[in-house]
């Protein structure tokens, strides 16, 4: 009843901590179909982490990391995943 499908967390600073936890609400099985994360400076570290919870979030049907269009305006940072992201 009445769960969140649709969650957008762009330009909040998680960081590579806030992915983690990220990660494991998803891994947890939050019933989500789509997630944005754009915007977050989240590092590789905390990508490899989120794609690891992938495989448990089987209604996740996007993951938006690209760079959020306010990240200027409010001072947010973009994402690096860089080699050491490419999972």
């Amino acid at each position: 009843r009445g769960a969140i499908r649709r969650l957008s967390l762009a330009v909040n600073a998680l960081g590579d901590d806030g992915a983690r936890l990220v990660a494991d609400a998803l891994a947890a099985g939050a019933p989500l179909d789509a997630l944005g994360l754009g915007s977050n400076g989240i590092g590789p570290d905390g990508v490899v982490v989120l794609a690891g919870a992938l495989g448990r979030a089987t209604s996740l049907a996007s993951l938006d990391l690209s760079r959020a269009p306010s990240t200027r305006a409010l001072g947010g940072a973009r994402n690096e995943a860089g080699d050491a992201g490419a999972v």
